[in-house]
């Protein structure tokens, strides 16, 4: 018997998975030494909308730990 997962489910793993895969872009590009400025432009993005991430990315530094990124990202309530 297949189980049915709720559209709210579905919603929520896309979400996450969008939210760790800017974890992972951004830290990246913090490793090759680019400002939040130039992040948000390559990422067609305002930087305000990715401004907590990219703080608590920097927090992390120089490790990167991009599961601890992600736990501190959903403690602080931003999302």
């Amino acid at each position: 018997m297949k189980k049915e997962v709720s559209e709210e489910v579905k919603k929520e793993v896309r979400a996450e998975g969008r939210t760790r895969n800017f974890i992972m872009i951004i830290c990246k590009k913090i490793k090759k030494g680019k400002e939040i400025e130039v992040i948000a432009n390559e990422l067609e993005e305002e930087p305000n909308v990715i401004r907590p991430l990219y703080e608590i990315a920097v927090s992390f530094a120089p490790g990167y730990d991009e599961e601890k990124i992600y736990a501190e990202y959903m403690n602080v309530g931003v999302c």
